[in-house]
């Protein structure tokens, strides 16, 4: 099976890439949903779609018999409940590999939008940035579960950033309007070109 794929451009969804998710695994797993419009997920989801059937053919003929295919990690995104045509595709990659004693860590490699590697702790990907995703497919199969398969994150190339946890004025989602000016702003939100001081010391 091919390796080394890489997604198109959408919208990370509660990504948890600079460092793991421990709520389920004590070990950490990065993890984020890639959010695509209508056009760029039904694409996406019929090129999944072919390597997941692919794979349950192949699992059935090894088996011998009539095996389950395991629901692929897809949302369709719905609005006030009414489906949008969006789609979230849910990538993961477990932040220690291998078997019990004998594991090793990995994570996944984060590149700007011209190709430079990034420092994971020298960013913070949040919600809504936009991103690509370098993923492999992992296929599996389970008695109790079935065939499925799995996309690894093994690297994310951002293009438009949104930092997690951010807090200036835009990231609230306000815009500026005529009304109430405040004489106690912080320099950060001041439209003064240098902060004014009642000491001179």
């Amino acid at each position: 099976m091919a390796k080394n794929y890489a997604s198109p451009a959408g919208k990370a969804v509660w990504p948890k890439i600079s460092k793991p998710e421990t709520k389920f695994n004590p070990e950490g797993t990065y993890e984020t949903k890639l959010r695509l419009d209508a056009e760029e997920g039904g694409k996406f989801l019929q090129h999944i779609q072919q390597i997941h059937e692919e794979h349950h053919d192949l699992e059935q003929k090894k088996q011998g018999k009539t095996v389950k295919k395991h629901p692929l990690s897809i949302t369709h995104v719905e609005e006030d409940g009414a489906p949008t045509g969006e789609i979230e595709f849910k990538f993961t990659l477990k932040a220690q590999a291998g078997k019990p004693g004998a594991k090793w860590a990995q994570r996944p490699v984060i590149f700007d939008s011209r190709g430079g590697m990034i420092k994971p702790d020298d960013i913070s990907i949040g919600s809504g940035s936009t991103i690509k995703v370098g993923y492999d497919i992992n296929p599996w199969f389970s008695p109790a579960l079935g065939a499925g398969i799995t996309l690894l994150l093994k690297s994310v190339q951002v293009i438009d950033l949104k930092e997690f946890g951010g807090s200036d004025f835009d990231s609230f989602g306000f815009g500026k309007v005529d009304g109430f000016i405040s004489q106690h702003k912080e320099d950060t939100a001041s439209d003064d070109p240098e902060p004014q001081h009642d000491s001179d010391f």
